[in-house]
């Protein structure tokens, strides 16, 4: 499993200065599809997990939000901290996030379960630090998951869906949020 992640790491890593000319338009075509119908409050800590070089911030265009980078590769955050030096960077291992459960309110991670040895213990890890009843907004690649695949994580990380859908680019989405204590039944 290690030997899978350090070479993401080293491919990313060599590769971060690059990111944002190769992958921007994709990704905001992605972010605009999504985000569309999502309303952060400015109270709202969003932890953008996979965030590599820090385009989601890139583009939210204002940082008046309590936003936090995650990511496994240093030079892809580093590349995220020269174009928002003020915000908040963490480089972590996505299956071992240094962060307290139930610390944020929304959770976003695009296309990053690819790289990941174990997608559904992720996944679980993922929403161990959302809120109760806190969103999670996930994309994946369609050549790797499928709809039934994302639902089934989803159900296995005690996430409601509230919506999945193919992207008009690439990937699945699903938009759920975090099922609070008393509706988890054992």
């Amino acid at each position: 499993m290690k030997n899978k992640k350090q070479e993401v790491r080293k491919r990313y890593d060599a590769t971060a200065d690059k990111y944002d000319s190769r992958y921007q338009q994709i990704q905001f075509a992605k972010y605009r599809e999504v985000l569309s119908s999502i309303v952060l409050e400015s109270e709202d800590v969003l932890f953008d997990v996979g965030s590599g070089t820090a385009l989601l911030l890139d583009y939210f265009q204002q940082n008046n939000l309590n936003f936090v980078c995650c990511d496994f590769s240093y030079e892809m955050l580093s590349e995220g901290r020269k174009k928002h030096p003020n915000s908040n960077f963490v480089r972590a291992d996505i299956d071992y996030l240094p962060f307290r459960k139930n610390s944020c309110d929304i959770l976003t991670c695009f296309s990053v379960l690819q790289n990941c040895p174990n997608p559904a213990k992720t996944f679980r890890e993922l929403t161990s630090i959302l809120k109760e009843n806190g969103k999670i907004i996930l994309s994946v690649l369609t050549n790797i998951f499928n709809l039934d695949n994302l639902s089934k994580m989803a159900k296995d990380a005690d996430v409601e869906v509230e919506k999945i859908w193919k992207m008009k680019i690439e990937d699945y989405c699903l938009i759920g949020k975090k099922k609070d204590e008393k509706s988890i039944k054992c």
